[in-house]
């Protein structure tokens, strides 16, 4: 029985300072998209670069002539500025000298070719390997191991006295779902479970919503997945620069605030998982990818272009707003029905063809619900208040019409307090979407050397009036008072 590979302290120390080693007796290099695959044989072995990324080198034995090699040299099967073809992406399985098997999916090697045989340098983004056990597990699980202490509001003690011991747990279960983490010697160790045999759909909603929560890219070097019969460990590449990329979080992460930062995993997971909203909602899921896609994509210029990031925040809140609360209660039925008075008219008008399409084709578009006028219904129903409004409106203009920041100090101390209401804005609509309810930093407010840090506040704010509630639909059930 083929029990896969159990990686002990020592390997993973050495995964996490970027000195781990595996060497395969065999390595198989199997091209995709072709019935008539290029494959390659031979032996191979697996380190870590500089960067943490996992790097395979194979050799393969195959005799060719000189002008074989020159010829496969400067062929190349992709054009500059298209996609490069499925054809240059291999399948890879390799085998240790023990015979535990190794596999990687749609990697891209580069190739060194020689009259007696080929070299093959690869990046790999995951590796993993596959065993089966004669238990049946319970319950799906991922056990993930990650090379530094997370930012977590650590809320247990390894002892079971109150008085001793380290406050070094992360805990929650929700009877689905359950989740815990340990810190210790400067790594964390991640555990999450769920019902079923299906467990990696799942953790990876967790470790977004684990991201999104604590305002950073986590990317573990090993994790672990039981499912059923089955065991499977994988091994990532993990990138330094990429982990220290921050973006304010939603929620403060001191101890006090576990319950709140539980709470919000939870919602996320909850909505994840559950079927989707629309059939046009993202498929499985619901609007989780989109909420992780902005938010990746705002953690990425906030934290390389200060003037680029203006335009990916207002961006991001206009899809938001236009996947998940434009509706029929947004449109001004006293505009449409001028539209439709209008437009035969137009119809009539002596025009060329052209200009007449351009026309039409206005009319059609301005039919649908605005994104301002959706935030004004969020802000009749509670959710946001008019400095949102405003905020977005000013970093949208300044995005969408290409101005530059002034080299002044007041000018770029505006600009930040735009951002940070918007972040704040942001955020609130996530809230509404998965139906967290619980408290959150206010990045909506302004801070001064009188108040010198962002207030912890509850949401919703305030649960709507009846009147309000009839505006216009919310994404998830009811408003609620979060728990005080």
């Amino acid at each position: 029985m083929n029990q896969g590979m159990l990686m002990d302290k020592k390997q993973l120390a050495a995964l996490a300072e970027g000195r781990f080693e595996l060497a395969f007796a065999r390595c198989e290099l199997r091209q995709r998209g072709t019935d008539d695959p290029h494959v390659l044989v031979g032996a191979g072995f697996l380190a870590q670069d500089k960067d943490g990324t996992l790097l395979l080198r194979m050799a393969a034995h195959e005799e060719r002539t000189d002008v074989q090699v020159l010829k496969m040299e400067f062929s190349q099967s992709w054009a500059a500025g298209q996609i490069i073809p499925e054809t240059d992406y291999y399948d890879l399985k390799a085998w240790t000298v023990s015979g535990v098997e190794w596999r990687a999916e749609r990697v891209s090697p580069n190739m060194d070719y020689g009259m007696h045989g080929t070299a093959a340098r690869i990046r790999l983004r995951r590796i993993e390997t596959r065993g089966q056990w004669e238990h049946r597990a319970e319950r799906a699980t991922v056990t993930v191991s990650i090379p530094e202490e997370l930012d977590l509001p650590w809320h247990e003690r390894i002892s079971t006295s109150a008085l001793s011991g380290a406050v070094d747990k992360f805990r929650c279960d929700t009877g689905q779902f359950s989740w815990l983490a340990h810190k210790v010697n400067g790594q964390t160790t991640v555990g999450f479970s769920v019902e079923g045999e299906n467990a990696e759909p799942a953790y990876t909603h967790f470790l977004r919503a684990l991201k999104i929560v604590l305002g950073r890219l986590i990317e573990p070097q090993q994790f672990s997945i039981t499912e059923g019969h089955w065991r499977a460990t994988c091994l990532a590449s993990r990138s330094e620069s990429t982990t220290k990329r921050r973006l304010a979080p939603p929620v403060r992460g001191l101890r006090l605030d576990a319950d709140d930062t539980h709470a919000f995993i939870r919602a996320f997971l909850e909505h994840s998982t559950r079927e989707p909203l629309r059939t046009d909602a993202g498929g499985e899921g619901g609007r989780s990818e989109l909420i992780y896609r902005h938010w990746h994509r705002i953690l990425r210029a906030w934290e390389n272009d200060l003037e680029n990031s203006a335009l990916v925040l207002s961006v991001a809140i206009e899809g938001l707003i236009k996947e998940a609360f434009a509706s029929e209660h947004d449109v001004d039925a006293e505009f449409i029905d001028q539209l439709d008075r209008a437009k035969p008219i137009l119809e009539k008008v002596e025009l060329d063809k052209r200009a007449r399409n351009c026309v039409l084709a206005s009319i059609d578009n301005a039919r649908a619900p605005k994104v301002r006028g959706v935030l004004r219904r969020l802000v009749e129903q509670g959710a946001l208040h008019d400095g949102h409004v405003k905020a977005w409106s000013a970093l949208r203009n300044t995005a969408t019409h290409g101005e530059t920041l002034a080299d002044d100090d007041l000018a770029l101390q505006a600009y930040i307090n735009r951002f940070h209401i918007c972040l704040d804005l942001f955020y609130r609509l996530v809230f509404v979407i998965i139906g967290y309810r619980g408290h959150h930093r206010d990045y909506s407010v302004v801070c001064s050397p009188a108040q010198q840090e962002w207030p912890i506040v509850p949401f919703p704010p305030v649960p709507p009036t009846p009147a309000s509630a009839e505006a216009g639909p919310v994404p998830t059930g009811e408003w609620a008072a979060p728990p005080t």
